[in-house]
Protein backbone atom coordinates (compact mmCIF):
# COMPACT_ATOMS: atom_id res chain seq x y z
CA UNK A 1 0.00 0.00 0.00
CA UNK A 2 1.37 3.37 -1.02
CA UNK A 3 2.72 5.44 1.82
CA UNK A 4 0.63 8.47 2.74
CA UNK A 5 1.98 11.99 2.81
CA UNK A 6 1.41 12.39 6.51
CA UNK A 7 3.55 9.42 7.42
CA UNK A 8 7.07 9.71 8.70
CA UNK A 9 8.14 7.13 6.13
CA UNK A 10 7.20 9.39 3.27
CA UNK A 11 8.98 12.31 4.86
CA UNK A 12 12.05 10.12 5.04
CA UNK A 13 11.67 9.08 1.41
CA UNK A 14 11.56 12.72 0.28
CA UNK A 15 14.65 13.54 2.30
CA UNK A 16 16.42 10.55 0.81
CA UNK A 17 15.44 11.47 -2.73
CA UNK A 18 16.57 15.05 -2.20
CA UNK A 19 19.98 13.91 -0.95
CA UNK A 20 20.32 11.47 -3.81
CA UNK A 21 19.28 13.92 -6.50
CA UNK A 22 21.84 16.53 -5.53
CA UNK A 23 24.58 14.20 -6.68
CA UNK A 24 23.12 13.52 -10.11
CA UNK A 25 25.03 15.35 -12.80
CA UNK A 26 26.81 17.55 -10.27
CA UNK A 27 23.98 20.03 -9.66
CA UNK A 28 25.42 23.37 -8.64
CA UNK A 29 22.32 24.62 -6.75
CA UNK A 30 20.99 21.86 -4.48
CA UNK A 31 17.29 22.00 -3.79
CA UNK A 32 15.04 20.06 -1.46
CA UNK A 33 11.45 19.02 -2.16
CA UNK A 34 8.89 20.62 0.13
CA UNK A 35 7.00 18.00 2.13
CA UNK A 36 3.39 19.10 2.72
CA UNK A 37 1.71 18.48 6.07
CA UNK A 38 -1.45 17.32 4.29
CA UNK A 39 -2.03 15.75 0.89
CA UNK A 40 -1.97 17.87 -2.30
CA UNK A 41 -5.65 17.15 -2.91
CA UNK A 42 -6.42 19.66 -0.15
CA UNK A 43 -5.13 22.41 -2.46
CA UNK A 44 -5.23 20.95 -5.99
CA UNK A 45 -8.55 19.95 -7.55
CA UNK A 46 -7.54 19.97 -11.23
CA UNK A 47 -4.43 18.58 -12.93
CA UNK A 48 -3.52 19.34 -16.54
CA UNK A 49 -0.63 17.53 -18.24
CA UNK A 50 0.40 19.34 -21.44
CA UNK A 51 2.52 17.06 -23.60
CA UNK A 52 4.93 18.48 -26.15
CA UNK A 53 7.19 16.64 -28.55
CA UNK A 54 10.79 15.64 -29.01
CA UNK A 55 13.16 18.00 -27.26
CA UNK A 56 15.95 17.39 -24.78
CA UNK A 57 16.53 19.69 -21.84
CA UNK A 58 19.72 21.11 -23.34
CA UNK A 59 17.95 21.71 -26.65
CA UNK A 60 15.35 24.03 -25.07
CA UNK A 61 16.88 25.26 -21.80
CA UNK A 62 20.63 25.32 -22.44
CA UNK A 63 22.27 27.57 -19.84
CA UNK A 64 18.99 28.53 -18.19
CA UNK A 65 19.95 30.37 -14.96
CA UNK A 66 20.29 27.92 -12.11
CA UNK A 67 20.78 24.87 -14.35
CA UNK A 68 23.99 23.21 -15.51
CA UNK A 69 25.78 24.93 -18.40
CA UNK A 70 28.63 22.82 -19.79
CA UNK A 71 30.85 24.84 -22.16
CA UNK A 72 31.47 21.86 -24.46
CA UNK A 73 30.03 18.45 -25.23
CA UNK A 74 31.68 15.11 -26.11
CA UNK A 75 31.08 13.84 -29.65
CA UNK A 76 32.24 10.38 -30.71
CA UNK A 77 33.16 9.93 -34.37
CA UNK A 78 30.47 7.62 -35.85
CA UNK A 79 33.17 5.79 -37.82
CA UNK A 80 35.51 5.48 -34.87
CA UNK A 81 33.68 5.64 -31.55
CA UNK A 82 36.93 5.67 -29.59
CA UNK A 83 37.77 9.04 -31.15
CA UNK A 84 35.93 11.65 -29.07
CA UNK A 85 36.20 15.40 -29.56
CA UNK A 86 34.71 18.29 -27.62
CA UNK A 87 32.28 20.53 -29.51
CA UNK A 88 30.30 23.63 -28.59
CA UNK A 89 26.53 23.65 -28.76
CA UNK A 90 25.29 26.03 -31.43
CA UNK A 91 22.11 28.08 -31.71
CA UNK A 92 19.38 27.03 -34.18
CA UNK A 93 15.74 27.65 -35.09
CA UNK A 94 12.71 25.43 -34.46
CA UNK A 95 12.46 24.89 -38.22
CA UNK A 96 15.96 23.48 -38.58
CA UNK A 97 15.00 19.90 -39.58
CA UNK A 98 14.27 16.45 -38.15
CA UNK A 99 16.60 13.68 -37.04
CA UNK A 100 15.92 10.06 -36.19
CA UNK A 101 15.20 9.01 -32.61
CA UNK A 102 14.01 5.42 -32.27
CA UNK A 103 14.97 3.04 -29.46
CA UNK A 104 18.25 1.98 -31.06
CA UNK A 105 19.26 5.60 -31.61
CA UNK A 106 18.50 6.38 -27.96
CA UNK A 107 20.82 3.58 -26.89
CA UNK A 108 23.48 4.82 -29.33
CA UNK A 109 23.19 8.41 -28.08
CA UNK A 110 23.39 7.26 -24.46
CA UNK A 111 26.38 5.00 -25.26
CA UNK A 112 26.58 3.32 -21.85
CA UNK A 113 26.27 6.65 -20.10
CA UNK A 114 29.03 8.44 -21.99
CA UNK A 115 26.43 10.71 -23.65
CA UNK A 116 28.64 11.10 -26.71
CA UNK A 117 26.81 9.15 -29.44
CA UNK A 118 24.56 11.89 -30.86
CA UNK A 119 26.56 12.29 -34.08
CA UNK A 120 25.39 8.79 -35.08
CA UNK A 121 21.84 9.99 -35.82
CA UNK A 122 20.72 10.51 -39.41
CA UNK A 123 18.42 13.10 -40.92
CA UNK A 124 14.71 12.32 -41.04
CA UNK A 125 13.55 8.75 -40.40
CA UNK A 126 15.80 5.96 -39.21
CA UNK A 127 18.31 5.05 -41.90
CA UNK A 128 17.66 8.35 -43.63
CA UNK A 129 21.25 8.92 -44.71
CA UNK A 130 24.76 9.44 -43.44
CA UNK A 131 25.45 10.32 -39.80
CA UNK A 132 24.68 13.95 -39.02
CA UNK A 133 27.85 14.95 -37.20
CA UNK A 134 27.35 17.86 -34.80
CA UNK A 135 23.84 18.74 -36.06
CA UNK A 136 22.26 17.28 -32.90
CA UNK A 137 24.50 19.44 -30.74
CA UNK A 138 22.30 22.48 -30.94
CA UNK A 139 19.97 24.49 -28.76
CA UNK A 140 16.95 26.49 -29.87
CA UNK A 141 17.51 30.23 -30.01
CA UNK A 142 16.29 31.63 -26.72
CA UNK A 143 14.12 34.20 -28.49
CA UNK A 144 12.18 31.36 -30.17
CA UNK A 145 11.39 29.72 -26.84
CA UNK A 146 10.77 32.88 -24.85
CA UNK A 147 7.31 31.77 -23.58
CA UNK A 148 8.91 28.59 -22.18
CA UNK A 149 11.70 30.57 -20.53
CA UNK A 150 9.18 33.07 -19.14
CA UNK A 151 7.16 30.25 -17.56
CA UNK A 152 10.29 28.62 -16.17
CA UNK A 153 11.46 31.96 -14.73
CA UNK A 154 8.13 32.70 -13.05
CA UNK A 155 7.37 29.20 -11.77
CA UNK A 156 9.23 25.86 -11.44
CA UNK A 157 11.59 24.23 -13.90
CA UNK A 158 12.55 20.58 -13.34
CA UNK A 159 16.00 19.89 -14.73
CA UNK A 160 16.13 16.22 -13.77
CA UNK A 161 13.02 14.85 -15.49
CA UNK A 162 13.60 11.57 -17.32
CA UNK A 163 11.29 9.43 -19.46
CA UNK A 164 10.65 6.07 -17.86
CA UNK A 165 12.37 4.30 -20.75
CA UNK A 166 14.55 4.75 -23.78
CA UNK A 167 12.54 5.16 -26.95
CA UNK A 168 10.36 7.45 -29.06
CA UNK A 169 6.92 9.03 -28.69
CA UNK A 170 4.67 5.97 -28.71
CA UNK A 171 6.29 4.42 -25.67
CA UNK A 172 6.55 7.80 -23.97
CA UNK A 173 2.86 8.58 -24.40
CA UNK A 174 2.03 5.07 -23.20
CA UNK A 175 4.08 5.66 -20.08
CA UNK A 176 2.25 8.95 -19.45
CA UNK A 177 -1.10 7.13 -19.14
CA UNK A 178 -0.02 3.69 -17.92
CA UNK A 179 3.36 3.91 -16.23
CA UNK A 180 4.58 0.83 -18.10
CA UNK A 181 5.17 -0.65 -21.54
CA UNK A 182 5.66 -4.23 -20.32
CA UNK A 183 3.23 -6.71 -21.86
CA UNK A 184 4.48 -9.74 -19.93
CA UNK A 185 7.27 -10.71 -17.57
CA UNK A 186 9.44 -11.31 -20.64
CA UNK A 187 8.50 -8.70 -23.23
CA UNK A 188 8.10 -4.94 -23.31
CA UNK A 189 7.08 -2.61 -26.11
CA UNK A 190 10.00 -0.30 -26.92
CA UNK A 191 9.37 1.36 -30.26
CA UNK A 192 6.90 2.72 -32.79
CA UNK A 193 4.06 0.73 -34.40
CA UNK A 194 4.54 0.01 -38.08
CA UNK A 195 1.06 1.16 -38.97
CA UNK A 196 -0.92 4.30 -38.28
CA UNK A 197 -2.95 5.22 -36.40
CA UNK A 198 -1.09 4.01 -33.32
CA UNK A 199 -4.16 2.33 -31.91
CA UNK A 200 -6.62 -0.53 -32.01
CA UNK A 201 -7.84 1.03 -35.26
CA UNK A 202 -4.70 -0.17 -37.05
CA UNK A 203 -5.55 -3.71 -35.95
CA UNK A 204 -9.12 -3.35 -37.22
CA UNK A 205 -7.65 -2.11 -40.50
CA UNK A 206 -5.68 -5.30 -40.97
CA UNK A 207 -2.27 -4.21 -39.69
CA UNK A 208 0.10 -6.90 -38.47
CA UNK A 209 3.38 -6.96 -36.56
CA UNK A 210 3.03 -3.25 -35.81
CA UNK A 211 5.35 -2.95 -32.83
CA UNK A 212 8.92 -3.77 -31.87
CA UNK A 213 9.78 -5.60 -28.67
CA UNK A 214 12.79 -6.09 -26.46
CA UNK A 215 13.32 -9.11 -24.24
CA UNK A 216 12.87 -8.21 -20.60
CA UNK A 217 15.39 -9.07 -17.89
CA UNK A 218 14.82 -9.28 -14.15
CA UNK A 219 12.99 -6.30 -12.69
CA UNK A 220 15.44 -3.91 -11.05
CA UNK A 221 18.42 -5.26 -12.97
CA UNK A 222 20.06 -3.09 -15.65
CA UNK A 223 20.61 -4.79 -18.97
CA UNK A 224 20.05 -4.10 -22.65
CA UNK A 225 19.35 -7.03 -24.91
CA UNK A 226 19.12 -7.06 -28.69
CA UNK A 227 15.61 -6.03 -29.85
CA UNK A 228 13.60 -8.84 -31.38
CA UNK A 229 12.37 -7.10 -34.50
CA UNK A 230 10.68 -10.28 -35.70
CA UNK A 231 8.44 -10.27 -32.64
CA UNK A 232 5.38 -8.07 -32.70
CA UNK A 233 2.22 -7.31 -30.81
CA UNK A 234 -0.75 -5.29 -31.97
CA UNK A 235 -1.11 -1.81 -30.40
CA UNK A 236 -4.38 -2.72 -28.73
CA UNK A 237 -3.26 -3.49 -25.21
CA UNK A 238 -5.05 -5.51 -22.56
CA UNK A 239 -1.98 -6.50 -20.56
CA UNK A 240 -1.98 -3.66 -18.02
CA UNK A 241 -4.21 -1.09 -16.37
CA UNK A 242 -4.01 2.65 -17.04
CA UNK A 243 -4.87 5.86 -15.27
CA UNK A 244 -8.37 5.51 -16.72
CA UNK A 245 -8.91 2.55 -14.40
CA UNK A 246 -7.82 4.26 -11.18
CA UNK A 247 -9.53 7.56 -12.04
CA UNK A 248 -12.79 5.83 -12.96
CA UNK A 249 -12.73 3.71 -9.80
CA UNK A 250 -12.47 6.85 -7.68
CA UNK A 251 -15.09 8.78 -9.67
CA UNK A 252 -12.55 11.33 -10.95
CA UNK A 253 -13.63 12.96 -14.21
CA UNK A 254 -11.07 13.15 -16.99
CA UNK A 255 -10.50 14.06 -20.61
CA UNK A 256 -7.72 13.47 -23.09
CA UNK A 257 -7.64 16.33 -25.62
CA UNK A 258 -6.12 15.12 -28.88
CA UNK A 259 -5.84 16.26 -32.51
CA UNK A 260 -7.90 14.77 -35.30
CA UNK A 261 -5.63 13.04 -37.82
CA UNK A 262 -7.90 12.81 -40.84
CA UNK A 263 -10.64 15.05 -42.21
CA UNK A 264 -13.18 12.20 -42.26
CA UNK A 265 -13.46 12.50 -38.49
CA UNK A 266 -12.50 8.91 -37.71
CA UNK A 267 -8.93 9.27 -36.51
CA UNK A 268 -7.80 10.70 -33.19
CA UNK A 269 -4.14 10.81 -32.16
CA UNK A 270 -4.50 9.56 -28.60
CA UNK A 271 -2.53 6.92 -26.75
CA UNK A 272 -5.79 5.77 -25.16
CA UNK A 273 -6.71 4.52 -28.63
CA UNK A 274 -4.19 1.72 -28.01
CA UNK A 275 -5.96 0.63 -24.82
CA UNK A 276 -8.68 -1.83 -25.85
CA UNK A 277 -11.07 -1.27 -22.93
CA UNK A 278 -10.94 2.49 -23.54
CA UNK A 279 -11.10 2.43 -27.33
CA UNK A 280 -14.13 0.12 -27.36
CA UNK A 281 -15.72 1.18 -24.09
CA UNK A 282 -17.60 4.13 -22.61
CA UNK A 283 -14.35 5.91 -21.68
CA UNK A 284 -13.73 6.65 -25.37
CA UNK A 285 -16.18 9.54 -24.89
CA UNK A 286 -13.49 11.13 -22.71
CA UNK A 287 -11.08 11.31 -25.65
CA UNK A 288 -11.90 14.67 -27.22
CA UNK A 289 -11.01 16.24 -30.55
CA UNK A 290 -10.09 18.85 -31.58
CA UNK A 291 -7.54 19.51 -28.88
CA UNK A 292 -8.56 23.19 -28.80
CA UNK A 293 -11.70 22.04 -26.96
CA UNK A 294 -9.63 22.34 -23.80
CA UNK A 295 -9.65 26.11 -24.28
CA UNK A 296 -13.43 26.31 -24.55
CA UNK A 297 -13.92 23.85 -21.67
CA UNK A 298 -11.85 26.16 -19.47
CA UNK A 299 -13.74 29.24 -20.69
CA UNK A 300 -17.12 27.57 -20.27
CA UNK A 301 -16.40 26.16 -16.82
CA UNK A 302 -16.59 22.51 -17.94
CA UNK A 303 -12.99 21.45 -17.37
CA UNK A 304 -12.68 17.94 -15.94
CA UNK A 305 -10.66 17.05 -12.86
CA UNK A 306 -7.83 15.45 -14.87
CA UNK A 307 -6.75 16.47 -18.38
CA UNK A 308 -4.08 15.46 -20.87
CA UNK A 309 -3.48 17.91 -23.74
CA UNK A 310 -1.69 16.94 -26.98
CA UNK A 311 -0.92 19.47 -29.75
CA UNK A 312 -1.88 19.58 -33.40
CA UNK A 313 1.09 18.93 -35.67
CA UNK A 314 1.18 22.66 -36.47
CA UNK A 315 1.76 23.39 -32.78
CA UNK A 316 4.07 20.49 -32.05
CA UNK A 317 7.69 21.07 -31.09
CA UNK A 318 8.53 18.01 -33.19
CA UNK A 319 11.14 19.15 -35.74
CA UNK A 320 9.20 17.59 -38.62
CA UNK A 321 6.40 20.11 -37.99
CA UNK A 322 8.75 22.91 -39.15
CA UNK A 323 6.74 25.16 -36.84
CA UNK A 324 7.59 27.59 -34.05
CA UNK A 325 4.01 27.77 -32.71
CA UNK A 326 4.53 25.27 -29.87
CA UNK A 327 5.53 27.79 -27.19
CA UNK A 328 2.52 29.96 -28.04
CA UNK A 329 0.18 26.95 -27.89
CA UNK A 330 1.39 25.87 -24.46
CA UNK A 331 1.35 29.42 -23.10
CA UNK A 332 -2.18 29.94 -24.47
CA UNK A 333 -3.46 26.91 -22.54
CA UNK A 334 -1.68 28.22 -19.43
CA UNK A 335 -3.02 31.76 -19.93
CA UNK A 336 -6.55 30.47 -20.41
CA UNK A 337 -6.35 28.56 -17.11
CA UNK A 338 -4.66 31.46 -15.35
CA UNK A 339 -7.43 33.87 -16.32
CA UNK A 340 -10.22 31.49 -15.31
CA UNK A 341 -11.88 30.32 -12.10
CA UNK A 342 -9.70 27.19 -12.27
CA UNK A 343 -6.39 28.93 -11.54
CA UNK A 344 -6.84 28.85 -7.76
CA UNK A 345 -6.75 25.04 -7.54
CA UNK A 346 -4.99 23.80 -10.69
CA UNK A 347 -1.59 22.22 -11.27
CA UNK A 348 -0.28 22.41 -14.83
CA UNK A 349 2.58 20.09 -15.76
CA UNK A 350 4.28 20.72 -19.11
CA UNK A 351 6.50 17.87 -20.30
CA UNK A 352 8.23 16.87 -23.52
CA UNK A 353 7.66 13.23 -24.44
CA UNK A 354 11.18 12.30 -25.57
CA UNK A 355 14.55 13.81 -26.37
CA UNK A 356 14.01 13.74 -30.16
CA UNK A 357 17.62 12.82 -30.91
CA UNK A 358 19.01 16.11 -29.58
CA UNK A 359 22.09 16.28 -27.38
CA UNK A 360 21.76 16.25 -23.61
CA UNK A 361 24.69 16.12 -21.25
CA UNK A 362 23.12 14.49 -18.16
CA UNK A 363 23.61 10.75 -17.80
CA UNK A 364 20.19 9.25 -17.05
CA UNK A 365 20.06 6.95 -14.00
CA UNK A 366 19.56 3.31 -14.92
CA UNK A 367 16.96 1.61 -12.75
CA UNK A 368 16.17 -1.52 -14.76
CA UNK A 369 16.28 -3.15 -18.20
CA UNK A 370 14.41 -0.25 -19.83
CA UNK A 371 15.87 3.02 -18.61
CA UNK A 372 15.55 5.76 -17.46
CA UNK A 373 15.70 7.48 -20.82
CA UNK A 374 17.41 10.67 -21.99
CA UNK A 375 16.47 13.81 -20.05
CA UNK A 376 13.64 16.12 -21.13
CA UNK A 377 12.38 19.44 -19.73
CA UNK A 378 9.37 19.79 -17.45
CA UNK A 379 7.58 22.81 -16.01
CA UNK A 380 5.19 23.16 -13.07
CA UNK A 381 2.79 26.10 -13.21
CA UNK A 382 0.36 26.56 -10.35
CA UNK A 383 -0.58 28.89 -7.53
CA UNK A 384 1.49 26.50 -5.42
CA UNK A 385 4.44 26.04 -7.77
CA UNK A 386 7.69 27.13 -6.17
CA UNK A 387 8.54 30.59 -7.44
CA UNK A 388 11.56 31.25 -9.63
CA UNK A 389 12.92 27.79 -8.87
CA UNK A 390 15.03 25.23 -10.71
CA UNK A 391 14.64 21.87 -8.97
CA UNK A 392 17.35 19.24 -9.38
CA UNK A 393 15.43 16.40 -7.75
CA UNK A 394 15.35 13.23 -9.86
CA UNK A 395 11.89 12.77 -11.36
CA UNK A 396 10.52 10.55 -14.12
CA UNK A 397 7.25 10.18 -16.00
CA UNK A 398 6.02 7.86 -13.28
CA UNK A 399 6.42 10.82 -10.89
CA UNK A 400 3.66 12.61 -12.80
CA UNK A 401 1.29 9.66 -12.39
CA UNK A 402 2.29 9.35 -8.73
CA UNK A 403 1.34 13.01 -8.21
CA UNK A 404 -2.04 12.52 -9.93
CA UNK A 405 -2.68 9.57 -7.63
CA UNK A 406 -1.71 11.71 -4.62
CA UNK A 407 -4.05 14.54 -5.64
CA UNK A 408 -7.09 12.35 -6.22
CA UNK A 409 -6.29 9.64 -3.63
CA UNK A 410 -6.80 6.93 -6.23
CA UNK A 411 -4.31 4.34 -5.07
CA UNK A 412 -1.46 3.19 -7.28
CA UNK A 413 -1.26 1.41 -10.60
CA UNK A 414 1.77 -0.38 -9.20
CA UNK A 415 4.09 0.31 -12.14
CA UNK A 416 6.58 3.15 -12.56
CA UNK A 417 4.23 5.38 -10.59
CA UNK A 418 4.80 3.30 -7.47
CA UNK A 419 8.59 3.23 -7.75
CA UNK A 420 9.15 6.92 -8.54
CA UNK A 421 9.25 10.04 -6.39
CA UNK A 422 5.97 11.96 -6.56
CA UNK A 423 5.97 15.48 -7.97
CA UNK A 424 4.16 16.50 -4.79
CA UNK A 425 7.48 17.60 -3.30
CA UNK A 426 7.98 20.07 -6.16
CA UNK A 427 5.10 22.20 -4.87
CA UNK A 428 5.05 24.49 -1.85
CA UNK A 429 1.62 24.43 -0.22
CA UNK A 430 2.84 26.60 2.65
CA UNK A 431 3.43 29.65 0.47
CA UNK A 432 0.96 32.40 -0.39
CA UNK A 433 -0.62 31.28 -3.69
CA UNK A 434 0.91 32.84 -6.81
CA UNK A 435 -1.09 35.58 -8.52
CA UNK A 436 -1.32 34.81 -12.22
CA UNK A 437 0.06 37.22 -14.81
CA UNK A 438 -0.55 36.31 -18.49
CA UNK A 439 2.45 35.44 -20.60
CA UNK A 440 2.88 37.46 -23.79
CA UNK A 441 2.71 35.25 -26.90
CA UNK A 442 2.95 35.83 -30.67
CA UNK A 443 -0.24 33.75 -31.19
CA UNK A 444 -3.11 33.65 -28.73
CA UNK A 445 -6.53 32.14 -27.99
CA UNK A 446 -8.24 33.54 -31.10
CA UNK A 447 -5.46 32.33 -33.37
CA UNK A 448 -5.68 28.73 -32.20
CA UNK A 449 -9.48 28.67 -32.13
CA UNK A 450 -9.82 29.90 -35.72
CA UNK A 451 -6.90 28.21 -37.47
CA UNK A 452 -7.78 25.11 -39.47
CA UNK A 453 -6.36 21.82 -38.15
CA UNK A 454 -3.57 20.06 -40.01
CA UNK A 455 -5.20 16.57 -39.77
CA UNK A 456 -1.64 15.27 -39.35
CA UNK A 457 -0.23 13.46 -36.29
CA UNK A 458 2.07 15.65 -34.21
CA UNK A 459 4.61 12.82 -34.28
CA UNK A 460 5.05 9.67 -36.34
CA UNK A 461 8.13 8.21 -34.67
Amino acid sequence: MRLRLCSMALVASFVFSACSSSAIGGSSVPTTPVVPVVGPGTYIKHVIVIVQENRSFDNLFYCFPGSDCPPTAPMADPKNLSHVTQVKLHSAKFTNGDIDHDWSIAIANWNQGKMDGFARNTFGPVGGGAPIGDFAYEYIDHKDVKPYWDMATQYTLLDRMFPDMFGPSFTAHLSLIAGTTAISNKWAEIDTPTYTPWSCDSVAGGGSNPTVLVQRVAVGAPGYLVPHYNQGVNPCFTQFNTMADVLDAKGVSWRYYAPQINDAGGGIWSEFGAIKKVRYGPDWANVITPQTTVLTDIKNGTLRDMSWVVPDMLDSDHPSSYSNKGPSWVATVVNTVGQSKYWKDTAIIVVWDDWGGWYDHIKPPQVDYDGLGIRVPALIISPYAQRHKVLHTQYQFGSILHFIEDVFSTGTLGYRDASSTSLTGAFDFTQKPNTFKPFPVPENFNYFMHRKPSFQPPDQD
